[in-house]
């Protein structure tokens, strides 16, 4: 807890009158008890050690003193420091009230410094929205690195989202980055003359290269025929690659550019699957994957994508086969074979066979057989017909945002007036202030136009400043409602404020035209018209905001990739051929969440389910069969794949690991604060989850954790979050399902066995990971209660108060009456006099 949220609540602290305490009944009874039994000898009327005397120690936590102390009495308790040692050792029965008071309270004080009241504040839009909200505004989209999201600062999050007004306050430093990029957008959006390049295709062939041999880099024996068909053969390495001149500028500027590539493969009498790269320096990796195309139907790969002006005109195609694929692996390999046959058969001597082994083993290590004399007939062989760039590519020319805003054009001079100005910011400043717009409004605009005219800027470049001036002002920057005539009172919002209430929680963006719409006509406030515009809403591809925005956040998909994978330890996770596991994995809970939201399904499928998102990568990393292609799909589990809701996918058991070991821990916590939204409270300073192994000692995690809770202190809040953590246990850091200890690098014995059995903290006992999940199953109440109040949270851009209770209960009913669905709890968000309050 420490000194970070001391700070928090000297900055945002409460003045009162009263004390601010939760429970005094359990100060009395539990607290002062511990206290006079331990603790008044060194800090009580006698004596005053440290300068702290705990008798008359206020109870207010909204105190800085006092509470600043209140956190050294709990951190000195968890740390064993408090009592000395001299004194009686408290029992985990005695320490764990005292220390779960003071943790609560400091809690409760941290709530009440968030607490709005129950009022939604103003705040700045946050970067995404501002993001998307320009995107719709003047229909303008960047390259990655370009625009607002990119180059606006992280913002800050309360409550596990980036959404809420207290962490959201318009910093001054903020203003001259929003000038910045609000003249980036502002050239974005007003071009004037024709491309700067053409769009063209540059296609090379390869049947057109004379022997094709001077291009390719991987060795003197690698065969090439005049159609193109290669030889997987004699030396080539993993690292080979096929390199393509081209005539002029492949990448003239920075932009979007298709690349497609036709290629076919053969697998050899192995029939094991060939990989290749694709790459480009300057942009690394194009795209990397199996070849499905054989040599007689090749496939053509097409990646579109942002290109870089920087970097070398010349495509790699990189081959990525595991070492067994090259020919000297390939033939060491029949070398063993047949030395193996002949022994069984009676045709040579266990001598014999030692040298022949020893001749494969010797090749690898020379490297080089003869080529002339191995037949590489049976071979794998991949076959490159063409590969093309065309760019860059343009949606329309001119762009969208020009011709919106130029509605009568640039052509005529004539056009140029302070009228036309009028007219196109007339149009424009009140989709970008949300809300009708005064004339007083668009004339501070016009005066900007108008200085830039008279300063000898033309026409489209005076259009520039005002658009600058536009999105840099507060009404364009902030989500502003007006508060009432009575501060203390609520007051209910007028249809524009609802409308960008709608488009914010479900799009992070401003409202379309229909919403625009509904509003002038003041019908938003008709429950059954917001029921309505939730489903086109959800409908609408700028739903994935919400994916990415809610879903995203809630499940802590950003964190996903917080530690790297162990190369050494997990070289399957890394093989050619799982290229894309890692992507997938992190896809899989987001794509289960996309699932449950557009087929209705029941959200307590991410307690316990018998199917889930799964593509062809994924499904094998699994070892689910049946499942083709890249694209994500619904799968029915095996009963014996041990997989089902949330907690069986591999990105949370990596969210729950260090890359190099599972932490039970951290996956309890992951599961505590995601699935029931109730965090464990932080650990005391400078202690550690679980220690590593000490040389010699190969504990494994449970064992050494069960060490850590022997440590009274650690043993109440451990008995709370272990359970959720060490009933993971089976499955390893990259999400594989283990029953013995690994990682670490450490050769694990035979007796180091998984044990995930346990007890959740109210008494029910787990022996397997599907008692576990029935046992979540069993708390669906806690999680439906947890999923709401992170949903209002994210939809009104405040934290939950206790005043929501109402509110809470009655959308836990509403998805209870109507199968557990997402689309029942958005739609009684909406229709709740919450939402539409002030």
């Amino acid at each position: 807890m420490g000194v970070g949220f001391l700070f928090f609540v000297l900055a945002t602290g409460r003045v009162s009158a009263e004390p601010l305490v939760a429970d005094r009944d359990t100060y009395e009874s539990a607290v002062v008890p511990f206290f006079e039994k331990h603790c008044y000898r060194c800090h009580g009327p006698e004596k005053e050690k440290g300068d702290l005397r705990l008798d008359t120690l206020e109870i207010d936590f909204a105190n800085t003193s006092a509470l600043g102390h209140w956190i050294e009495v709990m951190d000195n308790i968890n740390l064993g420091d408090m009592p000395p040692e001299d004194e009686p050792i408290p029992t985990v029965e005695e320490l764990g009230p005292v220390t779960e008071w003071i943790a609560s309270e400091i809690r409760h004080a941290e709530k009440m410094a968030r607490s709005t009241g129950g009022r939604v504040m103003i705040r700045r839009l946050n970067r995404t929205e501002y993001a998307n909200t320009v995107r719709d505004l003047l229909h303008v989209n960047f390259l990655p690195g370009e625009g607002p999201a990119d180059l606006l600062p992280p913002d800050g999050k309360l409550d596990g989202f980036d959404k809420l007004s207290k962490a959201l306050l318009l910093d001054p430093s903020l203003m001259s980055q929003y000038f910045d990029i609000a003249e980036a957008v502002a050239n974005k959006a007003v071009v004037i003359g024709p491309p700067p390049v053409p769009t063209r295709t540059n296609r090379m062939e390869y049947e057109h290269i004379s022997g094709g041999i001077e291009y390719i880099k991987h060795g003197r024996d690698t065969i090439v025929t005049d159609t193109g068909l290669i030889s997987m053969n004699s030396g080539m390495r993993s690292d080979e690659m096929l390199k393509h001149p081209w005539n002029g500028k492949l990448i003239p500027i920075r932009g979007t550019y298709t690349m497609r590539l036709r290629v076919g493969a053969d697998p050899g009498e192995r029939g094991e699957p060939l990989y290749i790269q694709v790459n480009r320096n300057g942009d690394g990796e194009i795209w990397s994957g199996r070849v499905t195309g054989t040599l007689t139907e090749p496939q053509i790969i097409e990646v579109t994508r942002p290109f870089d002006v920087p970097g070398s005109d010349e495509i790699q195609v990189k081959f990525v086969n595991p070492e067994s694929f090259t020919r000297v692996n390939y033939f060491a390999s029949d070398t063993r074979k047949r030395a193996d046959e002949a022994i069984k058969e009676g045709r040579a001597t266990e001598g014999g066979q030692i040298r022949a082994r020893n001749f494969a083993e010797g090749m690898i290590g020379q490297g080089r057989p003869q080529p002339a004399s191995i037949d590489t007939s049976g071979y794998p062989r991949l076959f490159f017909d063409w590969i093309e760039m065309e760019g860059p590519l343009y949606e329309q020319w001119p762009p969208r945002s020009t011709e919106q805003l130029f509605s009568r054009g640039l052509e005529d001079p004539a056009v140029e007036t302070e009228d036309y100005a009028r007219e196109i910011f007339s149009e424009l400043l009140p989709k970008a202030f949300r809300r009708p717009v005064s004339e007083e409004e668009v004339d501070r605009i016009l005066r900007v136009v108008s200085a830039e005219q008279e300063a000898g800027e033309p026409f489209p470049e005076s259009i520039k400043a005002g658009i600058i001036a536009t999105l840099c002002s507060p009404s364009f920057l902030m989500l502003f409602e007006e508060r009432s005539e009575e501060a203390e009172e609520m007051r209910p919002l007028d249809d524009y404020e609802i409308a960008s209430r709608l488009s914010y929680f479900l799009w992070s963006s401003m409202p379309d035209e229909t919403l625009f719409s509904l509003a002038a006509e003041g019908k938003l406030s008709d429950p059954s018209v917001r029921l309505d515009q939730v489903d086109r809403m959800l409908g609408d591809e700028k739903a994935v905001a919400f994916v990415e925005g809610f879903a995203a956040q809630w499940l802590k998909a950003g964190e996903f990739d917080r530690f790297e994978i162990d190369n050494q330890l997990y070289k399957d996770f890394h093989a050619v051929e799982n290229s894309g596991l890692n992507e997938a994995i992190n896809r899989e809970p987001l794509a289960f969440f996309e699932e449950i939201l557009e087929k209705d399904l029941s959200v307590l499928s991410f307690l316990d389910s018998d199917w889930t998102m799964l593509n062809e990568t994924l499904a094998g990393w699994y070892g689910v069969p049946g499942v083709k292609g890249e694209e994500f799909q619904r799968v029915s589990l095996p009963a014996e794949s041990r997989r089902g809701g949330l907690v069986s996918m591999a990105a949370v058991h990596k969210w729950g690991s260090d890359g190099n070991r599972t932490k039970p821990v951290e996956r309890g916590k992951y599961v505590l604060e995601v699935l029931f939204n109730d965090p464990p409270l932080p650990p005391p300073p400078n202690v550690s989850e679980v220690e590593p192994n000490v040389s010699g000692e190969n504990l494994t995690v449970r064992q050494r954790l069960d060490l850590h809770r022997e440590i009274e202190s650690c043993r109440a809040c451990h008995a709370r979050i272990d359970p959720y953590g060490l009933a993971l246990e089976n499955f390893n850091v990259v999400g594989k399902w283990r029953t013995k200890q690994d990682g670490e690098r450490i050769r694990w014995p035979d007796d180091a066995v998984i044990d995930a059995s346990g007890s959740f903290p109210n008494g029910r006992p787990f022996a397997t990971i599907e008692e576990f999940r029935e046992g979540l199953v069993e708390q669906s109440d806690r999680f439906l209660r947890g999923l709401s109040e992170k949903m209002l949270t994210f939809a009104l851009g405040r934290g939950v108060e206790a005043t929501d209770r109402g509110t809470i209960d009655s959308l836990v009913t509403t998805m209870k009456n109507s199968d557990h669905t997402l689309r029942s709890l958005i739609r009684g968000i909406v229709t709740s006099e919450t939402f539409v309050e002030k």
